[in-house]
């Protein structure tokens, strides 16, 4: 999956029908000029990582750190490496 394909929900926020969702922590909050990376570690031992675009202050990003967050893709956007 692309990171920039992963949508992080906002507590609370469901997902739309169909979607994969992964439940993880967020370990690092990397500010990349017009994009902030999440590093996630998923609950089931995995990582990824998300990107959003930087609308509100950099502030806003750095309280997900350590955090709990739920991440959301389409099927779709799922592609399988062998």
């Amino acid at each position: 999956v692309r990171p920039e394909k992963i949508r992080m929900l906002a507590e609370g926020e469901h997902a739309d029908p169909g979607m994969t969702v992964e439940p993880g922590r967020v370990e690092e909050v990397i500010y990349v000029g017009m994009n902030t990376r999440y590093v996630v570690h998923l609950d089931r031992g995995e990582q990824l990582v998300a990107v959003r675009q930087n609308m509100d202050a950099l502030g806003d990003a750095q309280k997900f750190e350590g955090r709990p967050v739920r991440l959301a893709w389409t099927p779709d956007h799922t592609f399988v490496l062998e």
